[in-house]
């Protein structure tokens, strides 16, 4: 039983195949549905080979679910050894990045974890039961450039080299330190609402949260859901199984405290309706999730904007799909200004294809798109 693997839900939808599926209701189904769910899944799966990354991270989360309802098979022993070694791991990367963290707020820069830590921790309750890879920490935007320093100062290396003037079109920059643990730096909190007024709102609400006895901040329970449900409903390569479980976690370790009313509003402010309607209503058809049956319907009922049309191209379509040359910088420069008008909006595009695309000129961008659109007309007919 080894991570990693060819094994692919059809098409890179951003809903599991039928394997996938069935082990999430391993892990979350109702106590009588765990064992047949997971007995099925057995059988459609080649336990010696190796396992997509989605399918290996759910495992320790099973091997509890089971050995909560005292289920005996074979294979326990062998889902007893993932989650040690999710344990392992896990304790690793939190003792690893909390130094930084704590060198982040003694500089004054206000740290707010999303993610894994939050959910491995408060909602989990678990740090073998929720594997991640990195520590992701949302620093204020008008902090960015010095959380950026006190990293480096503290010996963490950014993974990709990006020029000062490219921050402005990031949401974020991944930072690995020698031990190659790593800390997924955000200024934005979701790609898709890098607004004062979106962020804003992940502030305001945040609570109290110990890593390794550094004191920083995690998200309410209703900002937490809306985070895992717009960032996991994306089509991917690698199957798109665990934002199912987190978000089945976040609810029903929330049920008293999620402010669905707030959920709405803020979605559609943001114009996130579309993308949060799909995964709300995917949880309750498909795992009977408890969500309020008005909140799936003002969602749904809100329509689509042009903005969420377009970003649907890219993020429902095929995982190939995803990676369209043409959409993604016009998406993602759209959220980034599009409280601008008109005009200034078509004046900075040009500017922006030039440092997304890091040509000395503008007059090279209709040369750079037809070149890039050249090499992924090639690699579509080299698969054909």
């Amino acid at each position: 039983m080894k991570r990693g693997g060819p094994e692919v839900a059809e098409g890179g939808l951003p809903w599991p195949g039928q394997p996938q599926s069935l082990l999430v209701t391993a892990a979350i189904g109702r106590d009588e549905q765990v064992e047949p769910a997971f007995r099925a899944w057995r059988a459609l799966v080649d336990i010696e080979g190796p396992l997509d990354g989605g399918t290996y991270r759910l495992l320790p989360l099973v091997y509890e679910r089971m050995r909560s309802l005292s289920i005996a098979d074979p294979l326990l022993g062998r889902l007893k050894g993932v989650y040690r070694r999710a344990w392992v791991e896990t304790h690793t990367l939190l003792n690893a990045t909390a130094p930084a963290v704590a060198r982040l707020e003694s500089a004054g820069v206000h740290t707010l974890l999303l993610k894994g830590a939050p959910l491995a921790i408060t909602y989990y309750r678990s740090h073998g039961a929720r594997p991640m890879h990195d520590l992701d920490v949302v620093v204020p935007t008008g902090q960015r450039d010095l959380a950026l320093e006190v990293l480096k100062d503290a010996g963490w290396r950014r993974g990709a080299a990006v020029k000062p003037q490219e921050l402005v079109d990031q949401h974020a920059l991944d930072h690995r330190d020698a031990g190659g643990h790593e800390i997924d730096l955000h200024w934005h909190c979701l790609r898709e609402t890098p607004s004062a007024a979106a962020n804003a709102w992940f502030w305001s609400s945040a609570r109290p949260f110990d890593l390794c006895g550094v004191e920083t901040r995690q998200p309410s329970s209703t900002a937490m859901l809306l985070n895992i449900v717009v960032h996991g409903v994306r089509s991917n390569v690698e199957p798109p199984v665990r934002w199912i479980v987190d978000a089945a976690t976040v609810i029903r370790c929330s049920q008293h405290d999620l402010d669905w009313d707030e959920l709405v509003h803020f979605a559609k402010t943001q114009k996130l309706c579309h993308r949060l309607a799909l995964g709300l209503n995917y949880l309750v058809d498909a795992y009977d999730i408890k969500v309020p049956k008005p909140v799936t319907r003002e969602l749904t009922a809100a329509g689509l904007s042009l903005i969420e049309r377009i970003e649907n191209i890219v993020y429902l379509g095929a995982a190939e799909t995803m990676y369209r040359p043409k959409l993604f910088p016009l998406i993602d420069y759209w959220r980034y200004l599009r409280d601008q008008n008109v005009w200034a909006f078509i004046r900075g595009y040009s500017a922006y294809l030039q440092r997304r695309w890091r040509l000395d000129h503008p007059a090279k961008i209709p040369l750079e798109a037809l070149t890039v659109l050249g090499r992924r007309i090639a690699r579509r007919q080299m698969r054909s």
